[in-house]
């Protein structure tokens, strides 16, 4: 997480792909809630995947925050049930408590939908990857404690993985995606996630992570859930 200035949201004409709502909105006070310090007493990394209940799909919406954080509290360690009715119920509240005033624009944050999840009580709190170390704060957490929602810029390159089923940010910027990580390949050292739409997910190295994370990139994880 790195603090960003915070621009006009767009309308949803003004999206190439109007699935890709994710608005970066960074809160100081997220800085008092390390990511690390679940992670404090352990070095042990180690490939593991957490399996999810239901994979969602957001169609051609922007709803791509709360989608992404309702797949996160439908996976394990802990399972809430999910559907795509609740994650476009938690969209329009979102925007409600979002940065942006009104709901005449396309998208909310990571943020405003981690805040959701904790008012319709899946969640006590939240902690976000932060400097020095937020890559190595999500392998920990990915190996250990469990899945990552992760907002970031959403590049060309990544529409289509390669044949070893990685994308890369590479080409022209698209706009931003918020998606959950859930698994993390020690061996290969990538990490996996579901996504919102479509009918498979993608894998991303952690050199590729790294450089979304430090453009005005965040991930964040619930510290637990009952």
């Amino acid at each position: 997480m790195t603090p960003t200035t915070l621009r006009q949201a767009p309308q949803l004409a003004e999206l190439e792909d109007p699935r890709l709502g994710r608005l970066p909105e960074f809160d100081a006070a997220s800085l008092n809630y390390p990511m690390r310090e679940l992670v404090a007493q352990t070095k042990r990394l180690q490939t593991k995947r957490w399996k999810i209940r239901q994979r969602l799909n957001q169609g051609s919406k922007p709803h791509c925050a709360t989608y992404s954080a309702v797949m996160e509290i439908g996976m394990q360690p802990y399972y809430h049930f999910i559907t795509d009715y609740l994650a476009d119920q938690m969209y329009k509240l979102a925007q409600d408590n979002d940065y942006w005033p009104g709901n005449n624009y396309a998208g909310t944050s990571v943020l405003a939908a981690m805040l959701i999840c904790k008012w319709f009580g899946f969640i006590p709190e939240f902690r976000w990857a932060l400097k020095p170390n937020p890559i190595e704060d999500i392998q920990l957490t990915l190996a250990n404690k469990g899945p990552v929602v992760v907002g970031t810029t959403w590049y060309q390159g990544m529409y289509v993985p390669d044949a070893d089923g990685l994308v890369h940010p590479t080409g022209d910027a698209k706009g931003g995606h918020a998606y959950v990580l859930s698994e993390y390949d020690h061996q290969k050292k990538r990490v996996y996630s579901p996504n919102s739409w479509g009918d498979a997910g993608f894998w991303l190295s952690l050199n590729d992570l790294e450089k979304l994370i430090y453009e005005d990139g965040e991930a964040v994880v619930p510290v637990q859930r009952d």
